[in-house]
């Protein structure tokens, strides 16, 4: 996976900055999410068949998936997408994912 934060994406593996505002999507390959700001978030087209990820790189001290999820405050899936809340001002909605395609094996936390 390559180092770079990109805000567009390729055909290969990409590191895409999740933000605010934007339908954030990956390309080809196995994409990193990264998610950097506390917002309401969008991913369009993520894949765990593709081993695509959420990066969590917040700044904000959590060091571990456990961590993490003490911050979630609830799940919820409309039919269509799935979506993560974290407070009423922070959320991430997974486009078109249902809940038997996301796990923890496909989180990261590396702050």
């Amino acid at each position: 996976m390559p180092d770079t934060l990109s805000y567009l994406p390729t055909d290969r593996d990409d590191r895409i900055a999740v933000r605010e505002g934007e339908f954030s999507r990956g390309g080809g390959g196995s994409d990193d999410f990264v998610i950097r700001e506390p917002a309401h978030l969008r991913i369009e087209d993520f894949n765990s068949g593709d081993d695509d990820r959420l990066v969590f790189d917040t700044g904000l001290g959590i060091a571990s998936r456990k961590e993490l999820e003490q911050y979630i405050t609830n799940f919820e899936y409309n039919g269509k997408d799935f979506a993560i809340h974290f407070n009423p001002d922070v959320s991430i909605t997974l486009v078109g994912v249902a809940p038997e395609n996301i796990s923890w094996d496909l989180v990261s936390v590396v702050s």
